[in-house]
């Protein structure tokens, strides 16, 4: 099976204004270059509040990637016996993990509203299911360290 063509991506405009009419009371910014969105959300009703920050620009090879960073609480609690947080590109800038890239989960002609928010809420419920557990249920087939490797790769070519 060969990989799908990618539609027409999506302007910033344009995923700013579904961000904005799917997350009313959210923060956009938007410049030439780069959208950053936002938003406290709840992943469940008994959740707390986290603020998720997106940010989405072009990466190194011009690709539109967005990258998802949970900004409160600062420093998410790990749980019992852990040092560090689960499926994460970035542990201490707490950048979570949403797709795998290198399977093209994702792409520029996709809305941020019906991806990526809904998968940063999901990430977050498993998140708290991984505190009070130990164990990740959240799926993904790779741990941080071979997606730093395989980004360094990426980046070192």
């Amino acid at each position: 099976m060969g990989v799908k063509p990618m539609s027409k991506p999506l302007s910033l405009y344009t995923q700013a204004d579904m961000l904005r009419r799917a997350y009313h009371g959210c923060e956009i910014k938007i410049s030439r270059v780069c959208l950053t969105w936002r938003y406290n959300m709840h992943p469940s009703e008994w959740s707390q509040s986290y603020t998720v920050k997106i940010r989405y620009c072009r990466n190194n090879k011009g690709r539109w990637v967005p990258s998802t960073y949970i900004n409160f609480p600062r420093l998410l609690p790990l749980a019992e016996g852990q040092n560090r947080l689960p499926h994460v590109y970035n542990h201490e800038a707490q950048e979570i993990c949403l797709y795998d890239w290198r399977e093209h989960e994702w792409d520029a002609s996709m809305s941020i509203a019906e991806t990526i928010v809904p998968w940063a809420s999901e990430w977050l419920y498993n998140y708290e299911a991984w505190v009070m557990t130990g164990q990740w249920y959240g799926g993904g087939h790779y741990p941080e360290s071979e997606i730093k490797k395989e980004t360094d790769k990426e980046e070192n070519k």
